[in-house]
């Protein structure tokens, strides 16, 4: 997980096909084996629990036991999580700016005027632009003739001048 995990956030999101799959499938794996780890371990959670509280009174050198080491390990640890999660912000850009997530922005759009108002078309893909604005256009046209008030040949000023007549 973590190797794909390098892989993706070096290679950018256009690099997805193979490693996604690959990065979801490992974490699915941790998820399960961390799982049976916790729950391996939890019938001892009661003893140690009672255990850490006579404890409390002893020093963090506890004459070879290694407390103390052990928590500046995992105190330099998480500290070097949390530098190494800073430093890398910058690479998740490309990420939270992908292209293929639907609540992400359209690479390609375009605003052009329509019904009294503007009228934007926007595509995840950049090459159906065009194609995409020509068939929002041909809609706008349609409803245009058909419900326009301000044009002489609509649909609907057709049937205002005949007053209701068949």
């Amino acid at each position: 997980m973590f190797a794909t995990g390098i892989v993706l956030l070096v290679a950018g999101p256009s690099a997805r096909s193979p490693f996604l799959g690959l990065h979801k499938a490992s974490f699915l794996i941790w998820l399960a084996f961390m799982a049976l780890h916790v729950l391996g371990h939890l019938p001892e959670l009661p003893h140690s629990l009672r255990a850490s509280s006579r404890e409390r009174a002893t020093p963090w050198d506890d004459y070879g036991a290694g407390r103390g080491a052990r928590a500046l390990a995992l105190a330099g640890s998480l500290a070097a999580g949390v530098i190494l999660a800073i430093l890398t912000i910058p690479l998740f850009a490309s990420w939270a700016h992908s292209t293929s997530s639907p609540l992400s922005p359209a690479p390609a759009s375009l605003s052009f005027e329509a019904l009294g108002g503007v009228a934007t078309v926007a595509t995840t893909v950049a090459g159906e632009l065009d194609a995409a604005v020509a068939v929002v256009k041909a809609e706008v046209r349609a409803i245009d003739v058909t419900a326009s008030r301000f044009r002489a040949d609509s649909e609907i000023e057709r049937l205002n001048a005949r007053a209701g007549e068949p």
